[in-house]
Parts: structure tokens; sequence; C-alpha cells
């Protein structure tokens, strides 16, 4: 019973969060505090890193309220998350929703613009024509397109939080 660690943390989180405002929830960042937590009750059993992670999760649920209050609490709360996240986007390939499809627009965007471009000045030596705007235009479409199925597989493979 793997999960049973993962869902106790949310039973608590969802108890402690019920009197707290939506804006004290994502100043504290519940959000990512859960799905971190599921990341690493999954990779606890291969990891002795999310297996010493596991650890920290049940005084912060616990603290919720002093972190709101102190802010050097807070700050340390912030920098032991952001270092989980960082070693399960690193050490496990985990990414946020949406990442590639972000990146991948981004890249088709400017490798659509840059070629078109490169093809209006070589076909009417003038700069900002249309034939750039329309590369720009077809590579954000199928980068967008592109980052799209390629999230679509790593949601299937349970890489995303």
């Amino acid at each position: 019973m793997e999960n049973n660690w993962s869902q106790e943390i949310e039973d608590e989180l969802t108890f402690k969060i019920e009197s707290m405002s939506r804006s004290k929830t994502s100043f504290l960042n519940v959000r990512l505090l859960n799905l971190s937590a599921k990341k690493v009750d999954e990779f606890s059993t291969t990891c002795p890193h999310c297996s010493a992670y596991k650890s920290k999760y049940h005084s912060w649920v616990n603290q919720l309220d002093v972190l709101l209050e102190s802010e050097t609490e807070r700050k340390i709360y912030e920098a032991q998350l952001m270092e989980i996240v960082s070693h399960l986007e690193k050490q496990h390939q985990i990414k946020s929703k949406r990442y590639y499809t972000a990146l991948y627009t981004f890249l088709g965007l400017m490798t659509g613009a840059i070629v078109g471009f490169i093809l209006d000045w070589f076909i009417n030596k003038e700069f900002l024509s249309f034939l750039g705007l329309y590369g720009a235009l077809i590579g954000l479409i199928a980068g967008r397109i592109t980052g799209w199925l390629v999230d679509k597989k790593k949601i299937k493979l349970g890489l995303t939080y």
C-alpha cells in the first residue's frame, strides 16, 4: 500500500486548508506541496533522496499556520520544497503540465519566423514581408501541436505534476 502515505498527506492538507482562503493556499503553494508529495511517494521505494524527503511533509502540513506568520520559516519551507521539485525534475524527469507545449510553441515560433524571414530575404530582398510572418504562424502552430502531443505522452507515462 504505497499510496497510503500520500493519501494521508492529502487528507491532512485538505483538512488544514478548509479554513484558509484561496489566496493563502496559493501563497503557500499548497497545490505543489500536494502534487510533489504524490511523486515523492511514488519514487520513494527506489530513490533514497525521495525516501528522505518524506519526513518533511508531515511537519509542513502541521505548521501551515506558522508558515503564514513567520517569514523565515516560510523561506526555509519554500527553499526545501523547491529543492524537492528540482530533484524530481532532474532525477526523475518530472515536468509540469503543459511544459512541452510552451517550450515547443516558443521554439516553433522562433524557428518558423527565422526560416520565413530568410526565405523572404532571398525571394523579395525585403525585410518584414508576409512570408516571414506566415513562417512564424506555421511554426507556432506546428510547435503547439508537437508540444501538446509530447505533453499527452508524458501525462500517460505519469511524468507530470
